[in-house]
């Protein structure tokens, strides 16, 4: 029987996320969850490492996905 996956309540390192950027559309992976001097930021990049270019974005502005198992934006 197929086990049933877990709805996600907070961003973890390795999940993925759908970032809108300039009209397009581009999967990133988080790669930090924990920003300095914010709880409500996450750090997302094209690789997944903690210090290459990527985008800072808020947690808020996200939920989990179960169909396509991704974080996406809420509107």
């Amino acid at each position: 029987m197929k086990e049933k996956r877990e709805a996600r309540g907070a961003m973890q390192v390795g999940d993925r996320i759908l970032i809108n950027k300039g009209g397009g559309k581009q999967v990133y992976k988080v790669a930090r969850v924990e920003i300095p001097h914010s709880t409500e930021r996450a750090f997302a990049s094209r690789s997944g490492g903690d210090f290459t270019i990527g985008f800072k974005v808020w947690k808020s502005d996200y939920v989990w996905s179960e169909k396509s198992q991704m974080w996406v934006p809420k509107n």
